[in-house]
């Protein structure tokens, strides 16, 4: 066994204890902030603190609607008379305006002899002249037709014209509307596009009916449907029906079938003249055939020849042609082929005729 070393001859060195406590040590330095706890529950309310004192009074609000109105009180006492108007009524109304009555104010320095009431601009209403008015005054309401000037054009009379008129803008046009006329069938139109066009449209002027007539720059006409003259029926250059006489100088035309149609331009006739299976008998020379109407030859000289016309020689066999020609002052035409006409049978062609 080792022996207990001295206490005071004996080097101590400290070891830790564990269950020792040293003094304290000096405050280290303060350590970064921790990230903030989860908040904990609310607590209990406190009670209920003291009244404060009234606040300022608020703004106005808006008005409210108007109530039903109450009924009508009863009438007051009359009260005294007031002092005597200084005003005199003269007159019923205005000379100038009906709806004013006149007064004269017994206060104001009456007017010298001969004087006017009214200055020579004013007010209307005066029945004297008026010699210096502007119209630029004029503001409102209607001038009465017979206010205006006489060179004013208006629209429910019947306008005369002194001098040249002249529409100028794009496409001019002037309608002309005939209210006797069924619906959709009273307008006109004249129009100039570069041409002089008649137009027929409807009562808006919306729908193009008929070109009935158009003029070009260049003299040419063009129209929409057929052209009359001299008072006929029939338009120029159109063809019509008719039944003709056709004779022969001797013997007689039996049988067949002839169909005839004429037309006019001027006082030219043409008659297209068609005969189909007839019998020519009597060795005749001529076959006279008449005019539609009353029309009658018109031309230079005694006979004067028009056409031919075919014929088929049915003694022959064959087709032959006749000479067709017309006599002034009368009413028909002739076909004429001395020595042929008998065997006829088949006859057509078109004469041409002054008339």
């Amino acid at each position: 066994m080792a022996d207990i070393p001295d206490p005071v001859t004996t080097e101590w060195v400290p070891i830790w204890n564990p269950t020792s406590v040293g003094p304290v040590g000096p405050q280290g330095p303060q350590g970064e902030q921790g990230v903030q706890g989860i908040q904990g529950p609310q607590g209990i309310q406190g009670p209920t603190g003291a009244k404060g004192d009234k606040g300022d009074i608020g703004n106005t609000g808006p008005q409210g609607p108007q109530g039903v109105q109450g009924p009508t009180g009863e009438t007051g006492p009359t009260g005294p008379v007031g002092p005597e108007s200084d005003e005199i009524f003269v007159g019923p109304s205005d000379p100038g305006v009906a709806s004013y009555d006149m007064w004269y104010d017994t206060d104001e320095t009456p007017l010298p002899a001969g004087g006017s009431g009214h200055g020579t601009a004013h007010n209307a209403g005066g029945s004297d002249p008026i010699t210096a008015i502007s119209a630029d005054i004029i503001t409102t309401g209607t001038l009465a037709d017979a206010r205006l000037s006489a060179n004013v054009a208006l629209e429910n009379v019947a306008n005369v014209f002194s001098e040249d008129q002249q529409i100028t803008k794009t496409v001019p046009r002037i309608g002309l509307m005939d209210l006797a006329n069924p619906v959709d069938a009273r307008h006109w139109r004249i129009v100039n596009n570069g041409n002089l066009s008649f137009l027929a449209v409807n009562d808006a002027a919306t729908v193009l009916q008929t070109s009935a007539l158009v003029l070009t720059r260049g003299g040419t006409v063009y129209a929409g449907g057929g052209i009359t003259e001299r008072g006929r029926t029939a338009p120029m250059g159109e063809w019509t029906v008719y039944t003709p006489t056709v004779t022969p100088n001797s013997g007689s035309l039996t049988g067949g079938s002839i169909d005839a149609h004429y037309m006019l331009i001027g006082n030219t006739l043409f008659v297209q003249l068609t005969l189909t299976s007839g019998s020519m008998t009597g060795n005749p020379t001529e076959v006279f055939v008449s005019l539609p109407g009353t029309f009658n030859v018109v031309c230079a000289s005694a006979m004067r020849p028009s056409t031919v016309f075919s014929y088929f020689n049915n003694a022959e066999s064959r087709w032959a042609t006749c000479l067709c020609y017309a006599v002034p002052g009368e009413s028909r035409f002739r076909l004429n082929h001395a020595g042929f006409l008998t065997a006829l049978t088949h006859l057509w062609g078109t004469a041409i005729i002054s008339v």
